[in-house]
């Protein structure tokens, strides 16, 4: 015959329930306290290691400086353009453009300075924003268990990670909005509630990061619909959409109205529309080959997704299982456009979006028995390193 445990205090030899002692209060409180600070620990040390690595790598690119040019000739009066009198959109990022202005007029900080410090700040806010919602996703079905910093690490360790942290460009807020949507989605999937108004509005933001990122947007914004599409009504519908596309269209008028062009200056010059897969296929393969990506994507997939998407379908996480799709879709397409335009001049810097998002869900993973295939990674990411 089963016992009747005692949540309230302790069963002892002989089957008699008695109130925990202060020294067993204590021992259990210590232990608790050793186990939050070594989870903080591993996942902030991370964290750490990847702000020193951007500061210790920390430069601007010759495109970055074309944001500053334009920042002064803001500040000036002569408003967002690179030389006086020609209207002519030469920045890709108006976000990026915005933060930096902003920055420029409320604080002291030489404008260099405030393009290197936002860059390695926001891409920290980034990765933490990732594990955070990654965080979110394992909790559904492993609650108490502790958390290894998996996705995270295998993006960290990749030089050009560190390089492109700062350069002037809108790197470090790509990471920090990859960041802040795979956070709201996963709070989303969690909840039984519609999307808030302020998270689709995030969500909606990818064109005026990048204007590729409008593949995320699309994605996430497709996602989300399909999600609620039985429980939402038609005007949920319609607020959900004008939120996350009022922003980019109110800017899109701007840009038409004041540069007389329905897309920015580089994207005209890029051939942002044109395919050369060729050359597309050389700038993957000087990213992929050298550091072996075969190999974390395939431990990935083995000891992160696999097991990720197991315990959601257990635990019947529709909405969760949703977002691990949105995600990796989202990263895989960014991807395939930036192979099918020919990808960039500087060394694998257009593929890091995609990668991340890729990432994200496997951002933290639980230390079980079903991610142990996950501990494969560890001699790539000393080689990496």
């Amino acid at each position: 015959m089963a016992k009747a445990v005692d949540t309230a205090g302790v069963v002892d030899g002989d089957g008699i329930s008695h109130s925990p002692t202060f020294g067993e209060r204590s021992d259990r409180n210590r232990r608790w306290t050793t186990r939050r600070v070594a989870q903080i620990a591993v996942l902030g040390l991370p964290v750490a290691g990847f702000a020193a690595a951007g500061w210790v790598h920390r430069w601007i690119v010759d495109d970055g400086f074309i944001y500053l040019r334009v920042v002064r000739q803001i500040t000036a009066g002569h408003g967002p353009v690179f030389n006086i009198g020609q209207r002519v959109e030469t920045f890709t990022s108006p976000i990026w453009l915005a933060l930096l202005t902003i920055a420029d007029v409320v604080t002291p900080i030489r404008l260099e300075w405030i393009a290197v410090v936002a860059g390695i700040v926001l891409s920290c806010a980034g990765v933490v924003l990732a594990m955070a919602g990654g965080r979110l996703l394992v909790r559904t079905y492993a609650p108490d268990a502790f958390l290894i910093p998996f996705g995270v690490i295998v993006f960290m360790v990749l030089i050009p990670v560190w390089i492109f942290e700062t350069s002037g460009l809108e790197n470090g807020l790509v990471f920090a909005w990859i960041g802040a949507c795979s956070f709201l989605l996963a709070r989303w999937s969690t909840s039984a509630k519609l999307m808030p108004v302020h998270s689709a509005v995030v969500i909606g933001l990818g064109w005026l990061v990048r204007p590729e990122f409008v593949l995320f947007s699309m994605v996430f914004l497709l996602g989300v619909l399909a999600a609620e599409w039985r429980r939402s009504t038609w005007t949920d519908r319609f607020r959900l959409v004008g939120a996350a596309i009022a922003l980019p269209v109110a800017y899109e008028v701007f840009r038409m109205g004041y540069y007389g062009e329905i897309i920015s200056n580089p994207g005209i010059v890029k051939e942002g529309l044109v395919s050369h897969w060729g050359r597309g296929r050389d700038y993957l393969n000087d990213f992929a080959g050298p550091y072996w990506l075969w190999v974390p994507i395939l431990v990935i997939a083995l000891g992160g997704y696999l097991p990720l998407v197991v315990g959601l379908h257990r635990g019947r996480q529709r909405r969760a299982l949703v977002v691990v799709a949105m995600l990796a879709a989202a990263g895989l397409l960014d991807a395939l456009y930036v192979v099918r335009v020919g990808g960039d001049w500087m060394h694998a810097r257009l593929l890091l979006p995609g990668l991340f998002a890729v990432l994200a869900p496997a951002a933290v993973i639980p230390a079980t028995r079903a991610h142990a295939a996950a501990a494969a990674i560890a001699p790539w990411v000393v080689m990496s390193a």
